[in-house]
């Protein structure tokens, strides 16, 4: 038996197609078969059979594929171990939603450039949940998100700081004035929010339904930029967290009478290998990120 064909096997089980997981592979799909005909013929068991919707796993078949998936993953752990006695530092990859980068990102790469010069650190923007999916995939090393949705079983999570989010207005709107508002006080007025996969978007959809209203969001974005120029304009309202609406001249921002408290984590998947400049990482953010 072969690495290769192992991957080719468990690919076409994860796909659920032969063809499908060629074209991940970008191998042809002929190369596939014949990889899963040798180990058949090898074995002396089939592990799949055909039919006109493509195949389906024997009993040897799914053994095979859980202990192949097993192997596969010990090869990789052992691959990322490896360069780690590289002298050249495997990047980090890290992902971060547009609002926690802008008040977090930067101060994190200053300081950790600081500690670590020779450590490239990498960034990736998107929704949490579109991040957490990469960090699923091992595509990313950590993310940092709001953990109030996060499955905490499922993951790691190091806790940074906790912020709260606020309804924003422009300066010059009636409720400028207001020290909290209630969602019936706002259940009317446009919104413009971020993109699905937003963990903000959960958390209000959330508040607004507990109180039995449906949120009127007129734009979504996945800039900062444009929210801030929506709001800014008196064109609708959003809701940011606190440090963000403090920094932005012309915009106000107000809290809820029942607060939308945020915590904000790194979260990494405990059964990835981490690096050891992921690890360095990790111990850098409790020294110097955590209260």
């Amino acid at each position: 038996m072969k690495l290769n064909q192992l991957v080719y096997f468990c690919q076409a089980c994860a796909s659920g197609s032969i063809s499908r997981a060629a074209e991940e592979l970008h191998i042809s799909q002929p190369t596939i078969s014949m990889s899963i005909h040798e180990l058949e013929d090898e074995f002396g068991v089939q592990l799949m059979q055909r039919n006109n919707k493509g195949f389906v796993l024997t009993e040897a078949g799914r053994v095979f594929n859980k202990q192949g998936l097993h192997i596969l993953k010990q090869t990789q752990y052992l691959q990322d171990s490896m360069q780690d006695f590289n002298v050249h530092h495997t990047p980090i990859h890290l992902g971060i939603p547009p609002m926690i980068g802008t008040i977090l990102f930067p101060p994190l790469y200053e300081g950790f450039h600081r500690a670590y010069p020779q450590i490239k650190l990498e960034s990736r923007e998107g929704g949490s949940q579109e991040l957490l999916s990469l960090v699923d995939k091992g595509d990313l090393d950590f993310a940092i998100v709001t953990s109030n949705l996060v499955e905490h079983n499922a993951y790691k999570v190091l806790p940074l700081r906790e912020t709260e989010t606020v309804f924003c207005v422009s300066a010059s709107h009636p409720l400028a004035t207001k020290e909290s508002l209630t969602i019936e006080e706002i259940k009317d007025l446009p919104l413009v929010m971020f993109h699905k996969g937003a963990s903000q978007n959960a958390l209000i959809q959330s508040r607004f339904a507990q109180a039995g209203y449906e949120p009127r969001i007129i734009f979504q974005t996945g800039q900062l930029y444009t929210i801030r120029e929506f709001v800014r304009r008196n064109i609708a309202a959003a809701f940011l967290f606190r440090e963000l609406s403090q920094s932005m001249p012309g915009i106000c921002g107000i809290p809820l009478n029942d607060p939308i408290h945020v915590q904000i984590a790194i979260v990494w998947k405990d059964d990835h290998y981490l690096s050891k400049a992921a690890r360095q990482f990790i111990q850098f953010a409790q020294t110097c990120l955590v209260p």
